[in-house]
């Protein structure tokens, strides 16, 4: 059974036994998700046991950077309880980190929708949202996320990202500031180069902490849904890559977007590099 539902994961597809209906004003779109109908039924002790064992195990590949072998795990762990809105959210997680952000944010909303009190879920939304450019829905969910939990730090830096790739966009700073809560001038240690006057016309970025387990092919996954690429050098001696756009604003959004992602195991840094 395990293989056919990895495969079945892997193609997008999900078995029968997971499938819920969203509404339409949970996922944000018009109509739902029609691909889902409601499953509420109470699971048995063994059925938990067993989806427990096997988040575990997706936990463990995923911490590992096998996030392919994690998806996989987490799919089995759905089948036995498809009620765990931990589960969606973990794979969610995974899907993001494979750039499969179509995924992620429809598990995102289903783990939203099973447990909409749990500040993670929003922000798994959140990241699905700002990964495939929904700069309005982001915003939404971590400023919901701020709102259970207004010590989340996280939350805070990506309504800040957004703000940023506004300001550059615009040009006007002021207006940004106002849109995230936070003046643009507030000093950010973590992230200097997510400031608009560090970016400038760039359309070069310098990726650092790269393992050696990631590819070019995860890395063109990853930053293309920001714009059109020139090219992408990977250079594991040094532990990082350099990505380069044909549009300046495009490396603004993927810095917003990607700061501190984990790829195979490890927080990725980004700055701006020369053009």
């Amino acid at each position: 059974m395990a293989a056919g539902v990895i495969r079945k994961a892997l193609e997008g597809g999900i078995p029968p036994l997971t499938r819920h209906q969203i509404p339409s004003h949970q996922t944000g779109m018009d109509g739902g998700d029609a691909r889902f109908k409601p499953l509420r039924s109470p699971i048995d002790d063994a059925s938990v046991a067993r989806s427990q064992s096997l988040a575990r195990q997706g936990s463990e590949l995923s911490r590992m950077g096998r996030h392919r072998d994690a998806v996989g795990c987490f799919t089995e762990a759905i089948v036995w309880n498809p009620n765990d809105h931990r589960f969606f959210a973990d794979r969610s997680f995974c899907y993001s980190a494979m750039g499969w952000h179509e995924e992620a944010l429809r598990d995102a909303l289903l783990a939203r929708y099973l447990e909409p009190r749990w500040p993670q879920n929003h922000f798994r939304c959140g990241k699905a949202h700002l990964a495939l450019q929904m700069y309005h829905e982001a915003t939404r969910c971590f400023e919901a996320v701020l709102a259970m939990d207004p010590a989340c730090e996280a939350a805070r830096q990506e309504l800040r990202s957004i703000g940023t790739y506004e300001a550059v966009r615009t040009g006007n700073g002021e207006e940004s500031a106002a849109f995230t809560g936070a003046p643009m001038s507030e000093p950010r240690a973590a992230q200097p180069d997510l400031q608009p006057g560090n970016a400038g016309l760039c359309r070069s970025l310098m990726v650092e902490n790269v393992t050696p387990h990631v590819t070019r092919d995860m890395l063109v996954r990853l930053f293309r849904p920001y714009g059109l690429m020139r090219s992408v050098h990977l250079q594991h001696d040094q532990e990082c890559a350099i990505i380069s756009y044909a549009h300046h604003l495009s490396a603004v959004k993927a810095v917003g977007a990607l700061q501190g992602r984990v790829l195979c195991g490890r927080a990725i840094t980004i700055r701006f590099a020369d053009n």
